[in-house]
């Protein structure tokens, strides 16, 4: 067979390379998004993006790493998804704040009909009506009447604990409105999962800081005999513990449960000077974040009184700054249920027992300055 002359094999060899040149011009095609918005950063692969390269670095480190090259606002791309990603305070503030009401919506890649209704992942007006039923939920006299409960199981966490350590044995510590049936599965399935994974996640990261600063473990001890005496801790009570509230920020800072926080831009809008088309999806860095040494001296370190001075005492650059920093860091003890729970688990666990890491033991032998 003859095409324009050319042979069978020559034809095939033509159509071939148009078909591959077609396919690679596509996977190109959205990668000069960034370039056109004026915003850096790395190169993508074509069709992946750039998931080899965070893959390769590790999810935790990747963004430190783009961080640390193109400053604190860069865009990736997902496959061909572009993602805009920041860890600048006042851009953030623009975002969960000032133009909040141009950002409530979150990137949705995947998901069932059920996982649809679930308040993270619903939109615009389903949203706020869902969020509108949810918030009666979470007042200060719906979170005094769940004291009690919460320290029947701080109780059974206390009992678990004496079980271990008598035994010598180790383990890892780890109004009426109408909404339907679909929408409060829905949201049943989300506070279970919020509610236990991060209160278990975060008791985890708590206890094992405590575990290598036994300096903070000794003064948190102090403070809760102090501050408490005989009393159960209550909603109230632990309201009066401003060490443990540092140590628990501080874990949150270097610990964060979330380590993003994305949100799509519904109308085309301008953030810091940046254009931000609608569609857009805006991934906040919040390890990124956590870990600058512009705003967090000495990142890697332990030090919960120095980072409520810099949060609450030192001034910063600027207000926004400062209300960026304190939000992200509390960015998952959001709703009070989470903290009080935390809280009233810790108080009735260090008030009875001193957490120290065998392996951290055989450490501080080889080099004595660890842990100080």
């Amino acid at each position: 067979m003859n095409v324009f002359g050319l042979t069978e094999y020559v034809t095939t060899f033509v159509l071939g390379a148009v078909l591959l040149l077609a396919l690679y011009l596509y996977g190109r095609r959205p990668y000069s998004y960034f370039k056109e918005l004026g915003i850096p950063g790395p190169e993508p692969i074509c069709y992946l993006g750039n998931l080899k390269e965070i893959g390769k670095r590790g999810n935790g480190y990747a963004y430190k790493h783009f961080r640390e090259i193109y400053g604190n606002l860069y865009g990736l791309f997902f496959g061909r998804l572009p993602i805009c990603v920041t860890s600048d305070p006042e851009f953030i503030q623009e975002i969960l704040v000032k133009q909040f009401s141009n950002f409530t919506n979150r990137t949705v890649l995947f998901g069932d009909e059920i996982s649809q209704l679930t308040l993270p992942l619903t939109k615009d007006d389903h949203w706020k009506y869902l969020r509108t039923v949810l918030t009666p939920t979470f007042t200060s006299h719906q979170m005094r009447r769940m004291n009690t409960m919460i320290q029947t199981y701080a109780n059974i966490l206390v009992e678990k604990f004496g079980n271990l350590a008598d035994n010598g044995e180790i383990r890892e510590v780890k109004t009426y409105i109408r909404i339907t049936d679909d929408e409060i599965l829905a949201q049943c399935v989300v506070l279970f999962l919020s509610g236990y994974e991060t209160t278990a996640s975060a008791l985890s990261f708590f206890t094992y800081l405590m575990a290598i600063n036994s300096k903070s473990q000794q003064r948190l001890y102090e403070e809760i005999v102090d501050s408490l005496g005989e009393d159960l801790p209550t909603y109230d009570n632990i309201q009066q513990l401003p060490y443990l509230s540092m140590c628990f920020d501080e874990t949150m800072r270097m610990y964060p449960i979330l380590n993003t926080a994305v949100r799509q831009c519904k109308k085309t809008c301008t953030v810091k000077g940046t254009k931000i088309p609608e569609g857009l999806s805006v991934r906040i860095s919040i390890d990124a974040l956590h870990y600058d040494p512009k705003y967090w001296p000495e990142p890697d370190k332990f030090i919960p009184e120095s980072r409520h001075s810099l949060l609450v005492n030192i001034v910063l650059n600027s207000q926004k700054e400062k209300y960026a920093l304190q939000r992200t860091v509390g960015i998952f003890r959001g709703k009070f249920t989470f903290t009080l729970s935390a809280f009233v688990s810790i108080t009735t666990t260090f008030n009875l027992f001193d957490v120290e890491l065998n392996l951290w033991k055989e450490w501080e032998e080889l080099d004595p300055e660890l842990g100080k």
